[in-house]
C-alpha cells in the first residue's frame, strides 16, 4: 500500500479543501496521513485520514493574513521549530510522496531532505515573478507590506535563508517564500479566475474548487 503524508496549514481555507483531495486518495486505497492541529482533529480522522498532530501547537490567528509581513515571519518560525521533528517522523513513515500546502515550507524542505516527490497544493490565487508584476492590486498590496511591516519581512527572510543553508534548499528571493513550488503544482482555481494563468509554467495544474459535502454538524 502507497503511503502519503499531507502537511496543511492550519486554517479551515487551507484544511478543508485539501482534507477533500486526502480523502479522494484514501477511499482509492492509499495510506494517508494528515498533519494538522487539534482543532481539525476529528474532521480529518472523519475523512478516513491517520491524523497526527504538529509538535506544537502554531498560534495561527486567521487575521495575520492581512498583514503579509507577520504571515510570512509565522510560517518561517514555525518551520524552524517544526522541520526537526517532522524529518524525524517521516524517516519512520518511509512515505512514496509528500504533499503540502503552499505556504508549508516545512513540508517541502522534508520532501527535499528524504529525496521523496513533493506535491504543492494551492488553496488561493498562485504566485509567480510575471503574474505579480502584471498583477497591480497584488503588486501595490505587497510594496505597502514590506513597507509597513520591514522588520517582519527582514525576519522572515533571515528565517528562510537559515532554512535554506540549515538543509540544503535554494531559496532565490521573496517569492520563493510566497510560493514553495514543486514539480507538481495543484491550484484549486480555473484558468479563468487566476490572474494571468498563462504565466505559469506546465507544472501547475488548474483544478477548480475542491467540494465535498459538508457531514459535520453545526449550529451556524
Amino acid at each position: 500500500m502507497k503511503k502519503i503524508i499531507f502537511y496543511s496549514m492550519p486554517g479551515h481555507g487551507h484544511v478543508h479543501p485539501t482534507v477533500n483531495v486526502a480523502r479522494e486518495l484514501a477511499k482509492r486505497g492509499y495510506k494517508v496521513i494528515y498533519y494538522g492541529t487539534d482543532e481539525f482533529k476529528s474532521y480529518i480522522e472523519h475523512a478516513g485520514l491517520i491524523y497526527r498532530r504538529y509538535a506544537d501547537d502554531p498560534d495561527f490567528d486567521g487575521s495575520v493574513i492581512k498583514d503579509l509581513g507577520k504571515l510570512l515571519k509565522l510560517i518561517s518560525g514555525i518551520a524552524i521549530r517544526q522541520v526537526p521533528y517532522l524529518i524525524e517522523e517521516a524517516r519512520k513513515e518511509n512515505p512514496d510522496i509528500i504533499v503540502h500546502d503552499s505556504l508549508a515550507i516545512g513540508g517541502k524542505i522534508v520532501a527535499h531532505v528524504l529525496k521523496k516527490s513533493g506535491v504543492s497544493l494551492s488553496t488561493t490565487l498562485a504566485y509567480s515573478r510575471k503574474a505579480f508584476f502584471l498583477y497591480p492590486s497584488f503588486t501595490k498590496q505587497v510594496i505597502a507590506s514590506m513597507v509597513s511591516s520591514s522588520a517582519n519581512i527582514f525576519q522572515a527572510w533571515k528565517n528562510y535563508v537559515f532554512l535554506g543553508e540549515q538543509y540544503g534548499l535554494r531559496i532565490k528571493g521573496l517569492g520563493d517564500m510566497l510560493m514553495h513550488k514543486e514539480k507538481v503544482n495543484i491550484v484549486f482555481l480555473t484558468k479563468y479566475f487566476q490572474p494571468f494563468s498563462n504565466s505559469f509554467d506546465k507544472s501547475f495544474y488548474f483544478v477548480g474548487p475542491s467540494i465535498y459535502p459538508r457531514l459535520d454538524q453545526s449550529n451556524f
